[in-house]
């Protein structure tokens, strides 16, 4: 039985799921994460007593304007946790697409799209990889991504050399430092991704699949889903979010740099897990996702005001995710 035609089973599938693995619609999503919600409360409060400027409207659409590009694959990473996995490669993934973003199009606004759509399929072939070795092959999707984040990091490294290759045409990096109505490409392509994600996930059978998949895959198995192919859909909406996430980002930059996309693995990982979604899938949305990237993003902002150390966020994320494991042993364990 096809996907698209078991929206009764998912219902069935979904109120089988306990109550603290689901989710409601609309305002409910709000009761489901509180703690994030006075968390970003408190960081807003706390910034604007520090250093009330940065709050203001320019400057806090600048904020956010640079944070745009790891909310979209923090975005990515939510469909293959809500799916019961992992993806690590989204890193490597990211260095990879900005490099031959950046030797391909070499400076000439006539290469971007051919680019675009080279790199989007770079992308999709990581995604189903990753997804046909995890289901195939059955193996973890930490390891299956481990594995992978360090092979694409090597084809990245072959690629360039290790050196600056190419460069972004004026043209292409219009789109990450033009505004429309006062607000930032960005921050417009953002609303756009989130609003078609949170769609997906919670009005179409192959989204609530990913959901109810993460939530009770034998269920989903006995009612007809096909759970390897929604495992491998969550796996290359993964990396296409990863690819389309680093375009954004390398629009505000002049040519590729190796240290594009390190730490945004662990970055995404823990923005989705501060949404409030649930290690081991079944619970989360697109919604909480950019919640959880709100809170990362004021908690950073706070803590460069205070003086903490660049690098320190690692510490922040770190610690993020081993509270995350030590209150999911067991599904961990599960997925693992």
């Amino acid at each position: 039985m096809a996907v698209d035609g078991n929206k009764t089973n998912l219902d069935l599938i979904e109120a089988s799921i306990p109550v603290d693995q689901t989710e409601g619609r609309g305002l409910s999503i709000v009761k489901k994460v509180p703690l994030a919600w006075w968390a970003l409360m408190m960081l807003v409060g706390a910034t604007a007593i520090i250093s009330p400027h940065i709050l203001m409207p320019f400057n806090l659409s600048h904020l956010i304007r640079q944070a745009v590009p790891g909310a979209v694959v923090a975005l990515g990473e939510t469909f293959v946790i809500l799916a019961g996995g992992f993806d690590l490669s989204i890193a490597s993934t990211v260095s990879l697409i900005a490099a031959v973003a950046s030797g391909e199009m070499a400076g000439k606004a006539e290469n971007i799209l051919p680019t675009v759509a080279l790199c989007l399929s770079i992308g999709t072939v990581i995604g189903v990889t990753n997804g046909l070795i995890v289901t195939k092959l059955k193996v973890p999707s930490f390891l299956t991504t481990l594995g992978m984040m360090i092979s694409v990091q090597g084809v990245a490294l072959v690629y360039t050399g290790g050196m600056p290759v190419g460069g972004f045409p004026e043209e292409f990096r219009s789109l990450g430092l033009g505004r429309f109505f006062g607000i930032p490409y960005l921050i417009w392509v953002l609303f756009i991704v989130a609003g078609l994600s949170q769609t997906f996930l919670k009005k179409t059978a192959l989204g609530r699949s990913i959901l109810a998949v993460g939530g009770n895959d034998t269920a989903c198995y006995l009612m007809g889903i096909r759970v390897d192919r929604v495992r491998t859909l969550a796996f290359v909406l993964s990396s296409v979010f990863a690819t389309v996430g680093t375009l954004l980002m390398v629009t505000t930059f002049r040519v590729w740099d190796s240290s594009m996309g390190k730490g945004m693995h662990i970055e995404a990982i823990s923005t989705v897990i501060v949404g409030g979604a649930a290690i081991g899938g079944g619970r989360g949305s697109a919604v909480t996702t950019i919640l959880g990237w709100l809170v990362m993003t004021m908690l950073f902002t706070f803590l460069n005001l205070v003086g903490f150390p660049e690098a320190g966020r690692f510490i922040v994320q770190g610690v993020i995710i081993l509270l995350a494991v030590a209150a999911n042993r067991e599904a961990l364990m599960r997925i693992l």
